[in-house]
């Protein structure tokens, strides 16, 4: 979308830290023939970008996991001209819900969300957004979003997915009998007919660099 706003006239730069988030970048920008794209690899706690250079920045879901709100967005509004944009987009984990209710589901999320904490990330960081702006002098705005889920969407099977991908950090929290359990049990709540769910709330704030 961003290829596409800013035509032949502008340039999207992407950034990572991690040389592998970049391959797959790159690959997808080639995948889809994208124009006007540059991915670089930087710290965002240490960027060399030069300060006052973009138009927008935009960030989604980078508090969370990291939980350094002030510090990040320091280098967002440092990044802007005057007159800039900031877009921010976090979770609210809190709106994440199965019906009827799935007890291992529903365990996962909170086990989940439980590693994020304990790894210092913050699984409501979309509500702090407008308070963090505020603190850079800027007066954002925000929207939220939940989507339902009918049963059978992909996103239900999320928490399954999760405890995979966190599965090291979930077993210094439970044994490996457990989660195995919550697994199986999981699957079987996904198999059962008419099991629907609501997503985690989507926060997009956005505000307005002094010009």
């Amino acid at each position: 979308m961003l290829s596409e706003w800013v035509g032949s006239d502008g340039e999207v730069v992407g950034l990572d830290i991690d040389d592998a988030m970049l391959a797959a970048a790159r690959q997808f920008v080639d995948t889809e023939g994208l124009g006007y794209v540059v991915l670089t690899r930087d710290d965002l706690f240490a960027s060399k970008l030069e300060s006052s250079s973009f138009d927008l920045v935009h960030a989604r879901f980078q508090i969370g996991p990291l939980s350094r709100g002030p510090d990040q967005i320091s280098n967002h509004v440092r990044l802007l001209r005057p007159g800039g944009r900031v877009v921010l987009g976090e979770w609210d984990v809190s709106s994440c819900h199965f019906n009827p209710p799935a007890r291992a589901l529903e365990r996962l999320v909170e086990l989940i969300g439980q590693s994020f904490v304990r790894s210092g990330g913050d699984i409501q960081a979309g509500l702090k957004l407008l308070d963090l702006l505020r603190g850079f002098g800027i007066e954002g705005k925000a929207r939220a979003e939940i989507l339902a889920l009918p049963p059978g969407h992909p996103y239900l099977r999320l928490p399954l997915q999760f405890a995979s991908a966190l599965e090291e950090q979930l077993l210094s929290m439970v044994a490996v009998d457990e989660l195995e359990q919550l697994r199986k049990e999981g699957e079987a709540e996904l198999a059962e007919p008419g099991r629907w769910g609501t997503t985690f709330t989507l926060l997009q704030c956005w505000g307005q660099r002094a010009a």
